[in-house]
């Protein structure tokens, strides 16, 4: 553990710390809103695409300074797109923003604080690798299994953060959607965003490091961004069908442009992961309908999922240890 991975730790630790409105926001959504979990299932869709452009934001975060940072000046605008998310939400469970429909607004929000969670996570995905000095004190290179043991480590850290985030914060979101307004709960969820931006403004995390901008990706990545607004707003039949097979189309033809000049055992690690990833994060939840049984038929409350939530987190921090342990048996 070294100072200059504070940063970096701060932001996953931010990002766990989100589920500090998930209790809240499920109970407003059943309680004030319209939708249906079929149309909650449908949301989740759009919901996900701005996580099909990441390597568009990677593209920028790499290769195009604001305000002379590379890191920063990134960190800050996703802090700010959380928290424009945040206060909507609030705004819309406290009455104080009418500027659309409950629902609209919710959709809104939900899009605000996607967006700001995934320009952060592309630049923590950048300084992950950049915190992993290549050179020892002395300023001599150092040995490659010892820089991929450090790069392994970090990893390691960074989901420990996270876990740790979703832990400090699992059981808690339960009581606070008990005890307290809903928008009460959303304006304490501001803190989180104020947690992401502490270590960047604390500790120096810039790169001087910039590469060119591959207009391929960004170009087909603003592009496919017009086409689904387009199939959305037009209300094509099976839309989020034609969107599911055109983000696998682009999500393909970016990683091509990205790893073609990587050597082939490179390329089928990075293939063979991106499958893996993928057919985790198509496997279909129980979505909202089993939350909506679940308080209707068997009657649970908020501070019941809070207990559930907490355990699962610690399962899952019980599952980095033995991650991290690993990592040190194998250096």
């Amino acid at each position: 553990m070294r100072m200059h991975y504070v940063p970096l730790l701060l932001v996953y630790f931010a990002y766990g710390a989100l589920g500090i409105i998930d209790v809240t926001r499920d109970m407003w959504i059943k309680e004030h809103l319209t939708l249906s979990p079929a149309e909650l299932a449908g949301i989740g869709v759009w919901l996900s695409l701005p996580w099909t452009m990441k390597m568009v934001f990677g593209q920028l975060v790499d290769s195009v300074p604001l305000w002379g940072s590379q890191r920063r000046a990134y960190i800050l605008i996703g802090a700010a797109f959380t928290a424009a998310g945040m206060l909507t939400l609030a705004g819309s469970a406290g009455g104080w923003i009418a500027l659309g429909r409950p629902d609209q607004l919710y959709l809104l929000g939900a899009i605000l604080i996607v967006v700001g969670t995934v320009i952060q996570d592309v630049v923590a995905d950048a300084m992950s690798t950049e915190v992993v000095s290549r050179v020892d004190d002395d300023g001599n290179p150092r040995p490659e299994e010892d820089i991929r043991a450090d790069l392994g480590m970090v990893q390691v850290l960074g989901r420990l953060a996270l876990g740790i985030g979703i832990l400090s914060v699992a059981g808690m979101s339960g009581w606070l959607a008990q005890f307290l307004a809903r928008e009460t709960v959303f304006l304490l969820g501001l803190i989180v965003p104020v947690l992401s931006i502490t270590g960047v403004l604390l500790i120096p995390v810039e790169t001087k490091e910039r590469r060119p901008l591959d207009w391929r990706i960004v170009g087909g990545g603003i592009a496919f961004g017009f086409i689904v607004l387009a199939i959305g707003f037009a209300g094509v039949p099976f839309g989020q069908e034609v969107i599911f097979v055109l983000s696998m189309l682009v999500i393909c033809t970016m990683l091509y442009f990205v790893t073609r000049e990587i050597d082939p055992a490179t390329r089928r690690a990075i293939l063979a992961a991106s499958i893996i990833i993928f057919a985790f994060r198509a496997t279909p939840s129980v979505g909202d309908g089993y939350f909506w049984w679940t308080l209707d038929v068997l009657k649970f409350d908020e501070a019941f999922y809070g207990i559930l939530r907490q355990t699962a987190a610690i399962i899952a921090i019980a599952a980095c240890g033995f991650s991290a342990s690993s990592s040190r048996n194998i250096r």
